[in-house]
């Protein structure tokens, strides 16, 4: 493996910034991204800041909240260019894509949030296979600090606990 990487100019930085992002479901935060990109090491942090922004300048990003995605006219020039990747880097990149993907569709499929009631705090809880809600629980609970709890205890272990409530509904 090539130490100093293959990328080594500003417009592969850029076809591989769309590249990585055409691949990816969801919008992904700029140090995630970053990881991504620098599976290749020729790219360099300060070159990485750069491409992003021309990007987002030139409309083939979108920045949404911290997150940036890819547009249409982005991922249609980055078609168009990503030929031109190494092989090993687009092998590279996948690799270091897959885990990412792979956690952005877990988390899609669970969702957790809450909100203030006068009464105090409902959280409510949904568990998706993608196509239908399995399991959807609004509860009320004492304060904010015990929902977030609740929250984060559902996105780590919400296929588990999901097991947990049937077999416990369902036991004769």
């Amino acid at each position: 493996m090539d130490e100093l990487g293959l990328i080594r100019e500003q417009l592969d930085v850029k076809i591989l910034i769309l590249y990585v992002l055409a691949r990816l479901p969801v919008p992904i935060d700029r140090e995630a991204l970053a990881e991504i990109v620098f599976c290749d090491g020729g790219v360099d942090y300060f070159s990485f800041s750069t491409c992003l922004a021309d990007l987002v300048a030139t409309g083939h990003i979108e920045e949404e909240s911290g997150k940036y995605v890819i547009t249409d006219s982005g991922r249609t020039d980055g078609a168009v260019m990503e030929t031109g990747l190494p092989l090993s880097v687009q092998t590279r990149a996948q690799a270091a894509i897959r885990p990412v993907a792979a956690q952005a569709e877990r988390d899609a499929l669970i969702q957790a949030k809450h909100t203030m009631q006068a009464q105090g705090c409902v959280v409510e809880l949904q568990l998706s296979d993608g196509e239908a809600s399995l399991l959807h629980l609004a509860a009320q609970v004492g304060d904010e600090r015990r929902a977030r709890q609740i929250e984060k205890n559902f996105r780590a272990r919400g296929e588990e606990l999901y097991m947990e409530i049937m077999e416990l509904l369902t036991r004769e």
